[in-house]
């Protein structure tokens, strides 16, 4: 359909220039307002989950669950410091 060749070609463009939660709320409004099914078809024109967009949605309905807005992460999300993994150096 022509509406589909439309959405995936603004997805394609608009994507690579988003972060992480960026992307899952753009995808989570997209899906919103294709309407019944639009879950599916997001996921299915990105390449991306539908857990993933389904919880972009969430987030938009529903503020609270959005994460800090200047966080990229999650709060203690990402590697852990080697410091914290190892507090005492090995003696041999």
């Amino acid at each position: 359909m022509e509406e589909d060749r439309i959405i995936k070609e603004r997805i394609e463009k608009v994507l690579p220039l988003l972060g992480e939660k960026q992307s899952r709320l753009y995808l989570g409004a997209e899906s919103q307002s294709t309407g019944w099914g639009g879950q599916t078809k997001i996921a299915e024109l990105s390449g991306k989950s539908r857990f993933l967009i389904a919880r972009g949605g969430k987030e938009l309905q529903n503020p609270e669950l959005q994460s800090d807005n200047n966080r990229m992460r999650h709060k203690g999300a990402g590697r852990k410091k080697e410091a914290d993994k190892y507090p005492e150096p090995v003696r041999q």
